[in-house]
């Protein structure tokens, strides 16, 4: 179809980007680099078409052409942050970690405020070893944009690195006491107490956001990973209950509840009590995937395909399922059939779960 409408016009960029971006799906760097230079030819000023032309020749392990057009496409668009950007992340590659950094830094010329520069510098910074211009880069974030989560996560990563597990705690405890409503800001300071061993801190914080957020299944979930933990499987268990409960759909808390079975050696008995379950209300969605994630975790995954099938023929359109078998076909076979239907699949789930992380995965 392409083909049609570059014969109709030699020079449709649009048509020749599509292209190219077709022979980059099917790995053929080369014939992706003539397209991206047609593009690029016919439209020097498009900075996506400088961005896939340097991604093609990387694919064809031509890093040296990759630079060159990175560092030709930015005298053309001297203030893209992503082509400096781009040509960091080639930079920190080849370990040119200075120049690597003084494209970093001339965004930060470009746009002071953008906050993932500091992040990527930091992070190069920790990757160095240079751990006194990484805190500084993240206090940088913390200051610029202290209601976000990001700063202080990585903050606190890098003083675990460091082996300063108080200095982390400290970040984390600060952060979350000024965000109480931030999810990602909790589940980090839980997950420290829990490398620290301080169950009981870790309990007291899930409990308390449970108490100010009584329908909140993201809490529950968490406090499960405290209890496995510390391997008091009876609290985890009623943990997860409440958390499917409260998301009948949502996979986290089966799969959860599926390890928590297997840690015990309660395998077969867990197979049983959710084939009862399903026996007893073939309409009972949770109990579908809580049996698929156990014969995943089992590794039984013919088990696991037949039982999202099943789950399938009662909720079309239930996402979880669809996207489960969907990625356990495209592990399993290589028919293109079979990979027609787990395209099919995933695409499926991801008009049911538009952006949700685990669709994109199978998808992509």
């Amino acid at each position: 179809l392409v083909d049609e409408v570059i014969q109709a016009n030699p020079k449709n960029v649009d048509a020749h980007f599509m292209k190219g971006r077709l022979y980059m799906l099917r790995s053929d760097g080369a014939a992706a680099v003539a397209e991206f230079r047609t593009v690029i030819t016919e439209k020097p000023e498009l900075e996506a078409g400088h961005l896939n032309l340097a991604e093609a020749h990387l694919l064809s392990q031509q890093t040296e052409l990759a630079l060159d057009t990175l560092r030709s496409a930015i005298n053309t668009l001297p203030e893209s942050k992503n082509l400096h950007r781009a040509l960091a992340q080639v930079y920190a590659v080849q370990k040119n970690y200075d120049d690597a950094e003084k494209q970093l830094n001339r965004i930060l010329e470009i746009d002071p405020q953008d906050i993932n520069v500091y992040s990527n510098l930091g992070d190069l910074f920790a990757y160095t070893d240079e751990t006194g211009k990484a805190e500084d880069a993240y206090r940088m974030i913390i200051q610029k944009a202290p209601d976000k989560s990001l700063g202080y996560i990585k903050l606190s990563r890098l003083h675990l690195k460091e082996k300063q597990p108080d200095k982390a705690l400290a970040v984390l405890e600060g952060a979350y006491q000024n965000n109480p409503q931030s999810a990602q800001l909790l589940s980090s300071l839980v997950q420290t107490y829990i490398g620290n061993k301080q169950f009981d801190k870790a309990i007291a914080l899930c409990q308390s956001r449970v108490d100010q957020n009584p329908k909140e299944a993201f809490s529950y979930n968490l406090l499960c990973s405290v209890y496995t933990a510390n391997r008091d499987f009876p609290e985890a268990e009623k943990a997860l209950t409440k958390a499917t409960e409260m998301q009948t759909l949502w996979p986290a808390p089966y799969n959860n509840l599926a390890r928590v079975y297997l840690a015990q050696g309660k395998t077969e008995e867990a197979v049983a009590k959710f084939e009862d379950a399903v026996a007893a209300n073939p309409k009972n969605a949770g109990a579908y995937l809580a049996l698929g994630s156990i014969y995943e975790q089992k590794n039984d995954m013919k088990s696991a395909i037949q039982v999202y099938k099943r789950a399938l023929e009662v909720h079309p359109n239930m996402w979880a399922a669809a996207n489960n078998l969907a990625f356990l076909i495209g592990e399993s076979s290589d028919d293109p059939k079979d990979l027609e239907r787990a395209l099919s699949l995933a695409r499926k789930a991801n008009d049911l779960r538009p952006k949700e992380p685990l669709v994109l995965d199978t998808l992509a």
